[in-house]
């Protein structure tokens, strides 16, 4: 009977998602100097560049290079709320700092 429950308990907590792409975590990328977050697909050293161009006074909008892609995207950089900033732009690139 126990076994019959835990497999009970185990199809009620996981639902069945039939040909969704699976969702793309944030990652803490560090600190420069507030926490960097790289949102979805954005990489840690992109998101890093662009901290350190937006904390070192390069404006609200600059170019940031990816090394992931050898290339330098345009980022618009933002307050949103609570004093965090964040900038997008790129190949859909999207980065928090708080």
């Amino acid at each position: 009977m126990i076994g019959k429950l835990f497999v009970a308990a185990v199809i009620a907590v996981s639902p069945l998602t039939v040909g969704s792409a699976p969702a793309q975590a944030d990652t803490v990328c560090g600190y420069a100097p507030g926490k960097v977050v790289a949102v979805g697909t954005t990489s840690c050293q992109f998101a890093m560049n662009v901290a350190n161009k937006m904390t070192s006074g390069a404006g609200t909008s600059f170019t940031a290079y990816s090394p992931e892609t050898g290339q330098s995207y345009l980022m618009s950089c933002s307050i949103v709320r609570h004093g965090s900033v964040t900038c997008t732009g790129g190949n859909g690139a999207e980065v928090d700092i708080y």
